[in-house]
């Protein structure tokens, strides 16, 4: 199931922030974006959107006067901590992010949107989420059952994904596949490693060994990950 989004924000440099992370967020579709708060309460009028990502501080309009009139949950985002936390007291915040937003804290808001619209309540009506990583390489978008990842490896600013005996260089660095990786079946193992938790045959107290035989370096900051 896809969750719907709408970006209202008068920064365009944010914008383009969002849509990239967005892009790189399955469970999430951009149904559009306005800096102008009035072009977005026409859009929301006539379309249907689960949720906002909703700029606090803009000059015609503030996020807080926005958010109460239309029926949208919201993620707000400002650069100021103390508006942000008067957007917590408004019955459809959802959390809230400081700007520069980060992909981490991008996806730890995300997440809080999916145990509201993904919630067990709703299973037997709505398919199931994907269990799928779709990403994009050198050579094209490829989509990765999760089951069948054994490890990522860091490569700068992008990432190696190992699976089935074959390999995938997708363009995204190893902390932002951790964000989007599913935590019940991943674990940072170390700084340049992610396995999937079930394909561990033998650990040790520096190293890791994989179903497939391959050695992994397990970090110690990193242990109580696997506990």
């Amino acid at each position: 199931m896809k969750i719907s989004c709408y970006i209202l924000d008068d920064e365009p440099r944010a914008i383009d922030d969002l849509i990239r992370f967005i892009e790189k967020t399955p469970v999430l579709t951009l149904k559009g974006y306005a800096t102008d708060p009035f072009e977005a309460l026409n859009y929301l009028r006539s379309h249907a959107v689960d949720f906002l990502f909703l700029d606090i501080s803009m000059d015609e309009l503030s996020g807080l006067e926005f958010i109460e009139l239309v029926p949208n949950k919201a993620i707000f985002t400002t650069a100021h901590e103390s508006h942000a936390i008067s957007a917590l007291s408004y019955v459809n915040t959802v959390d809230y992010l400081l700007k520069p937003i980060t992909f981490t804290r991008f996806m730890t808001a995300v997440k809080k949107i999916e145990a509201i619209f993904l919630n067990p309540v709703h299973k037997e009506l709505q398919p199931a989420p994907a269990a799928t990583f779709e990403a994009k390489t050198p050579t094209g978008q490829i989509v990765i059952e999760y089951d069948k990842v054994d490890y990522i490896k860091a490569n700068g600013s992008y990432s190696t994904i190992f699976y089935e005996g074959k390999k995938a260089f997708v363009s995204m660095p190893l902390n932002d596949i951790e964000a989007l990786f599913p935590r019940e079946l991943f674990a940072r193992v170390h700084r340049s490693y992610i396995v999937h938790r079930q394909k561990i045959a033998k650990r040790t107290y520096y190293h890791l060994t994989l179903l497939n035989d391959v050695p992994i370096p397990l970090g110690r900051k990193y242990k109580e990950q696997l506990d």
